[in-house]
């Protein structure tokens, strides 16, 4: 099998740090250990949105709100140059490119897979009103424009009535080599933001069967949200390249990263409706995904 050579000609950028470097931990793995301090942290404080928007809304109040409507609004927001309102709807992100790796074999050697794969821990605090689900964590993995499926980034257990939780976050990409080769670019994607469309619907989903208007929405925004202060901080990553010789070594390998993203975005869809009396979720971040997402590690 082929094995990963010339560690010094190996260039790895971060897009929040200044430098990073590869750590060789055996001819088959390259490990890139990132410690962010505190550059990858996003804190959004729901009252300083909140006058915003109601700024906006002056005159429109007994209009009925639509999503459409709302996603003019927030764009219009946007276009004044709101620093706040920019921090919270950018959030943060992440590209870290792993570059020039060179693997070195007998000539014919056997077809293996290359295996990539993202490690993200982090905190996630929240005051009241940081319960609900209008944070979005995303990350992804991709191997010479080969992209492996949606990852995510959430919180590890409940989220009601808790105020500091650990984050855990995910991504993996697998990728078919013929043999010995040129690697020229693996590069892992991830970000921290605001949901607005999140934020529409959870205020939207506490006037169902009411009667709903601009004016009830800046009411909902008070009620559930009026002090919010959410913050999530992504303290330390681990990113990794590894050679598996065979199939049967891979589905092993990727199996842990399998079961987490199988139970997530299980429990992404088993998360009911959201009820007016009862407004609460078990993930704070993490964009909604489909189970056949988990089914492309194994292709």
């Amino acid at each position: 099998m082929a094995k990963i050579t010339g560690v010094e000609a190996i260039t790895v950028s971060s897009q929040l740090l200044p430098a990073v470097s590869p750590d060789l931990l055996s001819a088959h793995r390259l490990t890139v250990a990132v410690d962010y301090k505190d550059t990858y942290r996003i804190t959004v404080f729901m009252d300083v949105l909140y006058d915003l928007v109601r700024e906006a809304l002056d005159g429109l109040l007994p209009a009925a709100p639509t999503l459409t409507g709302w996603q003019h609004l927030t764009t219009s927001l946007y276009g004044r140059g709101s620093s706040a309102w920019a921090s919270a709807v950018h959030g943060k992100a992440e590209r870290l490119e792993i570059r020039n790796v060179q693997l070195e074999g007998e000539p014919g050697a056997a077809a293996f897979r290359l295996l990539g794969t993202a490690d993200f821990h982090g905190t996630w605090a929240a005051s009241p009103g940081g319960d609900y689900p209008i944070v979005q964590g995303t990350a992804q993995a991709t191997i010479d424009q080969t992209p492996g499926p949606p990852g995510f980034m959430a919180p590890v257990g409940a989220v009601w009535g808790e105020t500091l939780i650990p984050l855990r976050g995910i991504a993996c990409v697998g990728k078919w080599l013929c043999g010995p080769g040129h690697l020229e670019l693996a590069v892992f994607d991830s970000s921290i933001a605001l949901d607005l469309n999140r934020v529409y619907h959870t205020i939207e989903t506490l006037f169902y069967g009411e009667v709903f208007r601009w004016r009830e929405f800046l009411e909902g925004w008070e009620v559930l949200f009026s002090g919010a202060v959410l913050s999530v901080d992504i303290r330390t990553a681990s990113y990794s390249l590894a050679l598996v010789p065979s199939e049967a070594a891979y589905q092993e390998a990727i199996a842990p990263y399998s079961r987490l993203m199988a139970d997530y975005h299980k429990q992404e869809l088993d998360t009911p409706t959201l009820e007016p009396q009862a407004l609460r979720a078990s993930h704070a971040l993490g964009s909604r995904g489909s189970l056949a997402a988990t089914a492309l590690l194994a292709t």
